[in-house]
């Protein structure tokens, strides 16, 4: 798994794999993780990576929160509870030379500490599939401090998710099993309506 374009395109990420080489972890796959930034700095959105304040939650390997660095965002927060997968973090950030720029933090995203700092421009959330991660973690975000009205929320899931009438939805994908979901907090401006159908790429 690589970094895919920007500053760092091409960069090696580490990875783990377990007995048997199976990876005990679900990165997102490239092609997708390319879809999701052509999304971002190419729609209706604007570029939403340049200068933007990153979280990843459920980092993984780090990989969404590093892509967006690496094509011009300014800083990075990652949560990851399990302890592998902070360590993969860690040597990936080490990796890319950005350790100033980002900060670690091992926490359920589920439940997160308050935020002291400012609210983040992009966040992204790939729960494991089949654990209904993806709402908890999002309104522990949100009442946490950690979103406010302008942060777009990039969420990854096995299927499409209800996010109720406090959020709206910019952009739906689907890629085989795998759905994507591009939306906004309290958005006042937006003009898509929640209930846009999904498109299949």
């Amino acid at each position: 798994m690589q970094i895919i374009a920007g500053q760092l395109k091409g960069l090696k990420l580490n990875t783990f794999r377990g007995k048997g080489n199976a990876s005990i972890i679900r990165p997102t796959a490239s092609r997708i993780r390319g879809n999701i930034f052509n999304l971002l700095t190419n729609s209706h959105l604007g570029n939403r990576i340049k200068h933007a304040r990153i979280l990843d939650l459920f980092a993984g390997t780090g990989a969404l929160g590093l892509e967006a660095m690496s094509r011009g965002a300014e800083f990075a927060v990652f949560i990851e509870n399990n302890p592998i997968c902070f360590q993969l973090i860690k040597r990936n950030v080490e990796r890319a030379g950005l350790t100033s720029k980002t900060l670690l933090f091992k926490a359920d995203a589920t439940h997160l500490p308050r935020n002291v700092r400012l609210a983040f421009d992009l966040v992204f959330l790939d729960p494991p599939y089949y654990k209904n991660l993806s709402m908890p973690a999002l309104e522990s975000a949100k009442k946490k401090g950690w979103l406010d009205a302008s942060s777009i929320i990039v969420i990854e899931s096995e299927g499409r998710i209800n996010l109720g009438s406090e959020y709206f939805i910019h952009d739906i994908r689907r890629y085989g099993s795998t759905w994507i979901t591009i939306a906004k907090f309290n958005p006042a401006d937006l003009i898509l309506p929640c209930e846009e159908s999904p498109r299949s790429d």
